[in-house]
């Protein structure tokens, strides 16, 4: 007997790519906040080990473009299409934002 896999409705994996980018980009963004934000030496360092983390923990999932601008170079060069163009953007700044408002209330 042959197991097939179950196919997923196309909304849960634009649910699982957005919060890929969601939480890709808020620990980005946490790392840079609190590493460069401090004038820390190894800055640049932890944010390259952040990025690194990522591609390895979500690059399966969404590809883990953790930036705008690459979702929007995939778009440009049509291997995206606009619909999850939009979600990723949108996941990346609602990561972003929480990301920011988190190294800003460690470090105050």
């Amino acid at each position: 007997r042959v197991k097939t896999k179950k196919k997923r409705h196309p909304c849960a994996i634009l649910a699982q790519k957005f919060v890929a980018e969601l939480v890709g980009t808020f620990f980005l963004i946490v790392t840079i906040g609190l590493a460069a934000g401090q004038d820390e030496a190894l800055a640049p360092i932890a944010i390259a080990a952040s990025v690194w983390c990522a591609k390895y923990c979500f690059g399966h999932v969404s590809g883990a473009h953790i930036n705008p601008s690459v979702t929007f170079g995939a778009y440009i060069r049509g291997t995206m299409p606009i619909a999850d163009s939009l979600v990723y953007v949108a996941g990346q700044f609602a990561g972003a934002f929480i990301g920011a408002v988190v190294s800003d209330v460690d470090l105050h």
